[in-house]
């Protein structure tokens, strides 16, 4: 009895081991592809990112925007980041604000688009694209400064550090916000 038992465990736990990665496992292999382990690390965020899974398809377009482990290929990268940004993940707008706001071939700077895919993420309280969109402001023809301490201050609130180093720097210069 306790053979059969021991059986029907290994065979229920069977699809669970060789199903889609799991949060964790693509949260490791995101450490593992930071540290430089390409081809091991991008094995496991394709299995997810085939699955569906948000952070994983967020991560493969980082690759496909960088080049890093696979064939450097900015259409595929904002693909993926739009799937991403669908499913949830945060960091996919941001990302392809980034890339609207830079450009990268074949895409031309877009700063509207960048504006509204930042605006996505400030929206689900994003730090770092809250200071985006303060750069934005800052950089714009003519110069919204105002506005720009405004989202740097948001940012900062929000515990993103480049966000507080930007509204030291308005307060110092006295750009958007009385010098101090």
């Amino acid at each position: 009895m306790r053979l059969i038992s021991l059986a029907l465990l290994a065979a229920l736990a069977a699809p669970v081991a060789y199903g889609a990665p799991t949060q964790d496992d693509i949260a490791a292999a995101r450490l593992a592809y930071i540290a430089g382990d390409y081809n091991d690390a991008l094995k496991v965020i394709q299995e997810g990112a085939d699955a569906g899974n948000a952070m994983a398809l967020n991560i493969l377009g980082a690759a496909y925007q960088d080049g890093h482990g696979v064939e450097q290929d900015t259409s595929k990268a904002v693909e993926l980041f739009e799937q991403a940004a669908k499913a949830g993940e945060v960091r996919a707008f941001f990302n392809l604000g980034t890339l609207f706001a830079e450009g990268s071939e074949p895409f031309e700077i877009d700063r509207i688009r960048a504006a509204k895919e930042f605006q996505s993420a400030a929206d689900q309280g994003y730090g770092p694209a809250m200071t985006a969109l303060g750069r934005l402001q800052e950089t714009a023809e003519p110069a919204n400064h105002e506005q720009a301490a405004y989202w740097y201050e948001k940012g900062h609130k929000a515990g993103d550090v480049i966000g507080t180093t930007n509204l030291a720097h308005a307060y110092v210069k006295g750009r958007g916000r009385e010098e101090n």
